[in-house]
Order: C-alpha cells, then sequence, then structure tokens
C-alpha cells in the first residue's frame, strides 16, 4: 500500500506531466498571482510561517553529572482532508508501536508526546515542542517522528472553481505555475523553496495544515541549540527531499565558509508576505541524525499484520523495521541501527512490501556515536518473559552446537494475539496459537540471537539467545577479509626541512612479512576490477588520503583493517593537533600534512568491524582523542573472551609516545617500537591474542625499558567504536 493519494485535480501524478501544465496555463489566465497568492495563503494558514518564535540566548550550561534523558514527539497525520480518498491506516498503529519500542528500550512514558487527530496540526505540535523545549537537558535526546503523507511544492494547489484544499474540482492552480516576472510570483516562488511539506490533519473545512520543510529545519534548530542531539524520522514519500542536514549546515555560522548564503529580496511589489529569518546554530549545539524511509522521488509503504488478515492493523514498513531495530539494541550508535534495520527481512508475497524490500533507507548523522535512547537500558527480559524458546533447550550459559545451523522454535505466551515474530531480523513462520520457528545459519564462535514479537496491543516483546558454533580458528579469524595498510616515509625532501630517517621502510617491509605470512593480512586489495596496493613508500598526503580513503570503499562490516604508519610527525601548538608529515610537505605550512581529521573521517566511514591505527611518529600520542580500550584481561574460557572482543565493533589507536619526540632506531635496523611490535607478533605464546594484549604484555614494557618513550593504547571516541578489540590469530601453518 502506498503513502500517496490517489490522483486527483488537486494533485499531478508522473503519469500525466501534461495534466499540470495544461492546468497552469489556464490558471494563470485566470488568476492574478497576487490574488491567488492571497487565496493560497488563506487555504494553507501558516504556511509561510515557522510553528513558534522561541527565546533565544546562550546556550544552557551542562550538567554531566545528570542522567540524561530522551523525550519524543511522535506525529499521526491519518486524515488530512475529507473523505476515504486522504486516509491513511498506519499513522496511529505507527506511533504507538515507535512509543512502545522506546520504551522498551529504556525511555520514560512521560516523556514521550503522542499527537494524533486536532492534535496533529500546527497548533498542537507548537504547544507540543515549546513544552518539550522547557523541559529538555543538556545533552539529552529529542527524537521527531512523522508518520503520513509530504507533498512536492508542485503538487500543493488551491481549487480555483471554489473547491478547498485536498478536494476534487475541475481546476487547480499549483503552487509553482506562475513566471518569475509576475507580480506576486516571487512570494510563491519563495514558498516553493521552503518545501516539501508535511501534510497534517485536517482541522477547519477549506483549510489544509501543513508544515514546510524550512519551519522543520527552523524547530530543530531550537533544540539542537539547548545542546539536545535530535534525531528526525520520517516515514512518508519524498521525505529526503526535505535536505534538513543541509539546511542545518547553513545556519552554522562554523560552517559558512562553505557557504553561499544570497538573502531574498522580493521582486514583486507586492510583499504581503513576511518571511521570518531563519535563526542560527549557537556555536555549541547537540547533533542531528535523520531517518528518511523513501529518497526524493521515491513513494514509502505500509502493510497489514497479521498478513492476509481482515481485521488485521497496518503499519508503515519503514517504522516497523525501525521499531524492531531500536528494541534489538536500544544503545544502538546510528550506523549500527542502519546496519539492523536492512537486516529486517519481511516476507515479500505482498507487493508493496517486495518494492520495499528492493529498495534502501536514507540514514543521515553528524556524530555516528550517537545513541537512539539516552536512557540506560533495562534488565534483558522485561518484555523477553512472553517469549518461551523451545529449541535450543535454556541453558544457563552459551549453548554448544557442532552444526552450522539450528531451528530456533517457540512460542508468544500473550493475552493479545500474536502479529509477527522475528528470529535474527528474518520473519518466522508463525501459527495462530503463536508457536514460530525459523531455522538460523550459524557462524563460527558466539552468535546472538533476537527474538522479537509484536503482539496486537502493540506491545513489543524482545528475548535473546546465545549460541556457539564451535570451530576451529575460523572462529576467531572469521569469514572477513584482513587489510594491512601500511604507510611508510623515509626521504624528506628539502623543503620539509626534516631529517631523512633511517628506519621506516625496514619496519613496513618486515610488517607486512609477518602479517601476510602468519596472521592472514593482505596488503593489495581488489576494487572495480581493478588492484589497488596498500604498501606506500614515500606517498604524498594526496596520495595517502586517497589510499584511507579507498579503503572505506572496499573494506566490508566482516573485514578487519590495520592501519601503520611510519615517518615524521608535527604538533601544531596553535590548534593541539598532531600530524602525520609527508616526505613532499612544506616547512611550518600545515596544509601540506595530513591532517588528523581526515584520518577521523576515514575511520567513520570505514564498514569494517575493527580497525586498528598504529602510529610510529613523533607527537602521535596527541593525533587522535579517546578514552582507555577493552582491558587486556582474560576470563576463564579465553577463546570464548577473544571471540566477542572480535564481534564487537573497535576503533583503536597504539602510539610509539604521547606528546614527545620518539627515536628513529634503537631497535637493530628498526625503530625501538617497530621492535617491540615485531617481537610481539612473532613470540606471542597464544595462538590467538587481542591487541590490548600485545600492548601489554610486549610493547609496553620493551619501549619503557629501552627508551623514555611512553606507548599508548585507547579507544578513538566519536569512530563507532563498541568496546572490541582487533584479534590477531595465527595461521594453522604458522610456528
Amino acid at each position: 500500500m502506498f503513502r500517496a493519494l490517489i490522483c486527483a485535480a488537486v494533485l499531478f501524478c508522473g503519469a500525466s506531466p501534461t495534466l499540470a501544465g495544461a492546468v497552469a496555463v489556464a490558471v494563470e489566465k485566470a488568476v492574478a498571482p497576487e490574488d491567488y497568492r492571497d487565496r493560497f495563503l488563506a487555504a494553507f494558514p501558516g504556511i509561510a510561517q515557522f510553528l513558534f518564535d522561541a527565546p533565544t540566548g546562550a546556550a544552557p550550561s551542562c550538567d554531566f553529572a545528570r542522567p540524561r534523558h530522551t523525550h519524543a514527539l511522535l506525529i499521526a497525520a491519518d486524515q488530512i482532508g475529507p473523505g476515504e480518498d486522504y486516509r491513511l491506516t498506519g499513522p496511529l498503529n505507527d506511533i504507538a508501536l515507535i512509543r512502545s519500542a522506546l520504551v522498551a528500550g529504556g525511555a520514560r512514558d512521560e516523556n514521550i508526546v503522542a499527537l494524533a487527530g486536532a492534535e496533529a496540526s500546527r497548533e498542537g505540535i507548537a504547544r507540543a515542542a515549546l513544552a518539550l523545549l522547557e523541559r529538555i537537558g543538556c545533552e539529552d535526546t529529542f527524537i521527531l517522528h512523522f508518520s503520513g503523507w509530504t507533498f512536492e511544492a508542485s503538487e500543493l494547489a488551491y481549487g480555483t472553481d471554489g473547491t478547498a484544499p485536498f478536494e476534487r474540482g475541475e481546476k487547480a492552480a499549483p503552487l509553482a505555475a506562475f513566471s518569475d516576472d509576475n507580480p506576486g510570483a516571487a512570494d510563491l516562488a519563495r514558498l516553493a523553496d521552503s518545501g516539501p511539506f508535511l501534510a497534517l490533519n485536517q482541522i477547519a473545512q477549506g483549510q489544509a495544515q501543513v508544515i514546510s520543510s524550512s519551519a522543520l529545519s527552523e524547530m530543530i534548530t531550537h533544540f539542537r541549540n539547548r545542546l539536545a542531539n535530535v534525531i528526525v524520522i520520517l516515514d512518508s514519500r519524498h521525505v529526503a527531499g526535505t535536505d534538513l542536514q543541509a539546511r542545518q549546515a547553513q545556519n552554522d555560522p562554523a560552517r559558512l565558509w562553505t557557504e553561499t548564503q544570497i538573502p531574498f529580496t522580493p521582486e514583486s511589489a507586492y510583499e504581503d508576505i513576511v518571511f521570518p529569518e531563519d535563526t542560527r546554530l549557537m556555536p555549541r549545539h547537540g547533533g542531528l541524525t535523520t531517518f528518511y524511509a523513501a529518497g526524493r522521488s521515491d513513494p514509502a509503504f505500509e502493510m497489514r499484520l497479521p498478513r492476509g488478515a481482515k481485521d488485521g492493523k497496518t503499519y508503515g514498513i519503514f517504522s516497523y523495521k525501525l521499531a524492531l531495530a531500536m528494541l534489538a539494541n536500544g544503545k544502538a550508535t546510528v550506523p549500527d541501527l542502519a546496519r539492523r534495520v536492512e537486516t529486517v527481512s519481511l516476507a515479500a508475497d505482498d507487493d508493496a512490501e517486495s518494492r520495499d524490500a528492493n529498495r534502501r533507507y536514507i540514514f543521515e548523522t553528524t556524530d555516528p556515536s550517537i545513541a537512539i535512547i539516552a536512557e540506560q537500558r533495562p534488565p534483558r527480559g522485561l518484555r523477553g518473559e512472553a517469549i518461551k524458546i523451545t529449541n535450543p533447550a535454556p541453558t544457563r550459559s552459551a549453548e554448544p552446537k557442532k552444526a552450522p545451523e539450528v531451528e530456533v522454535r517457540g512460542y508468544v505466551e500473550w493475552p493479545e494475539k500474536t502479529m509477527i515474530v522475528t528470529v535474527g531480523g528474518k520473519q518466522a513462520w508463525l501459527t495462530p496459537d503463536g508457536a514460530f520457528a525459523l531455522p538460523v545459519k550459524l557462524v563460527p564462535g558466539p552468535n546472538k540471537i533476537q527474538i522479537s514479537a509484536l503482539t496486537n496491543d502493540e506491545v513489543l516483546h524482545s528475548a535473546e539467545i546465545e549460541i556457539v558454533y564451535e570451530g576451529d580458528r575460523e572462529a576467531l579469524a572469521g569469514t572477513g577479509a584482513r587489510y594491512a595498510v601500511l604507510i611508510a616515509n623515509q626521504n624528506y625532501g628539502e623543503g620539509s626541512q626534516l631529517a631523512r630517517l633511517e628506519t621506516p621502510f625496514a619496519d613496513v617491509d618486515a610488517l607486512a612479512e609477518l602479517l601476510t605470512t602468519r596472521y592472514g593480512y593482505v596488503t593489495e586489495a581488489t576494487f572495480d576490477g581493478r588492484t589497488i596496493p596498500l604498501v606506500l613508500k614515500d606517498p604524498s598526503a594526496a596520495q595517502m588520503a586517497d589510499l584511507l580513503y579507498r579503503v572505506s570503499e572496499f573494506a566490508g562490516e566482516a573485514d578487519s583493517v590495520l592501519i601503520y604508519y611510519a615517518g615524521h610527525g608535527i604538533y601544531e601548538q596553535a590548534t593541539g593537533a598532531a600530524f602525520w608529515v609527508p616526505v613532499n610537505a612544506r616547512y611550518g605550512y600545515p596544509p601540506s600534512y595530513y591532517d588528523p581529521d581526515l584520518l577521523s573521517k576515514d575511520l567513520s566511514r570505514i564498514k569494517a568491524g575493527n580497525v586498528l591505527v598504529i602510529s610510529d611518529s613523533c607527537y602521535s600520542g596527541q593525533l587522535l582523542r579517546g578514552a582507555d580500550g577493552p582491558a587486556g584481561a582474560m576470563d576463564d574460557d579465553r577463546m570464548l573472551a577473544l571471540q566477542r572482543l572480535s564481534d564487537r565493533k573497535s576503533r583503536i589507536l597504539i602510539t610509539s609516545g604521547n606528546d614527545t619526540p620518539v627515536a628513529d632506531n634503537g631497535g637493530g635496523g628498526h625503530s625501538v617500537f617497530a621492535r617491540a611490535l615485531l617481537t610481539g607478533l612473532s613470540e606471542f605464546p597464544e595462538d590467538a591474542f587481542s591487541a590490548r594484549e600485545l600492548f601489554n604484555d610486549f610493547i609496553l614494557p620493551m619501549v619503557v625499558g629501552r627508551s623514555a618513550q611512553e606507548p599508548q593504547y585507547r579507544a578513538i571516541e566519536k569512530s563507532g567504536h563498541d568496546g572490541g578489540d582487533i584479534v590477531f590469530v595465527k595461521a594453522a601453518a604458522s610456528p
């Protein structure tokens, strides 16, 4: 089922482009633009205005000791005009489902405002948003979810034969129907630029309620200026056209240098419309995440559950998948949630669901580390008690299995009817009495399988089982590729005014030999039919940046990436940043260095599950911010502990020193740091070990014992790190 209206005179469908043109010409001759503008404003009250004027001023002070809370505004626009043609059956169920998922994830129910009926209007939204602005605090999360219709400017029209907006009529004048040289047309063009428009519930006969993309962006600005992290979820068609990230970037003073700001000057003598000025983002503001159910010209879809039931309930497919993903992990970051949504697989024998399954949603964020729900999750099993697992049999520990597949079976014990069950993100077979089953393929090592169920009362139930598939070293080595990206800068030019180094080439050659022969790493990759070398010697800054960007293109989620740099490093006092220095750098000219901000962005782009950055350069301890990484101690089951570390996403930095120069030699043809690294990889007594163990047992004691350097090990902040670590696994034939 589409989230789109049946084609009427008020709308111009893609299948009838000539109709829009013909009607536009007829209207242009019949109605003067200034008259039409006045009629249009009367038909769409408030379309040119923001929802409210919020107080401005300094950003609130932050008490980082206070608990963080999630606040949500859920909007169900299900009746934008009269009659069944302008009614959606899914939005009310969508907001109930999202509310249930948020509460199950730890959000307080009293912090969630759901608007439906007459409250899903401009006035109702403004009133609720202002109340939330009074309550929201620093680093809280504000979630705005909209479920309903969205219209392009060319689709908004006022019936010139006297019919009301969203009613059928023989003539309709679209918003974009007038040329620039007509009086009043400039105002109409400015209105068109503020779209697309979210359609709200009709309150008064003959009028339509809409929110422009500009007004939506303005509301977002006020919440971000309260230092809240804003998450916008739009389950409607064409919503990527709202361009909320771009609109917000234009209001960010810190980014104005990248934008060309051209103030709007009406050429018309009719200036009755007073367009409000956008509020600027304060220098300190919260992050922004946008979830779009559809691209700029894509439809959005609904589905009915239980499947084929006449008395079933309708949901937006995107809202359903998103709620399921949030239920699985309330503390998931945006990239984690996006990947989880993509793995939800619904039975595709319904045409709408088949088409939805073949398209991708759009997720954008200013900070990949933003959690969807601010609060800590409640204890596992809060809603899982309704889900009873009969196979595999429940145990107090992870269930070991010899075969690579298991059939998960169980039932849902709940007063209301079970509408759908998913196992590991895939739709399970479901009987009328709530019993379910689904075969699940296992990977070597621990497998955490999430079971989710939705019952007729909009309650989401969740349970999780862990199954260990007992394999050999493949359990730790995994199925993905292991890429070694090795960069050595040794022969510095005169323009750098830096001394030639003696050991980087030897360090990289020895490391490449060890990683490829003993640990299964590769030093070249294949992408788009061509081979990409991953070892660079004496590269320029541009070549370094290009290679690290390429890694983000070919490294997948199952892969691991080790990035090693040996060369000069420079610390800039003015910015407090450390740089990698290419051989063609110009002394005292930071733009010729490799900027650590580029590395930080590349780490955010790379999809690989585990990334380890090793930097053997001066001042490398200042390279990237972060906190202490995972502890090196293993529990009683060492292999299982390593498997769990490997399964969790990691972004780790190991440096040869802190904020001081480091030695180029002293390690028998290698740097002191490189010698310690090579010794650890050669002599570690276990067949598998973490990067933390390598650092604790070899790198730190050997470097500190032979030099004044102080190596560092830490997780890299705002990179998507999730408590894991890279695990080195010796090949079966290795000594």
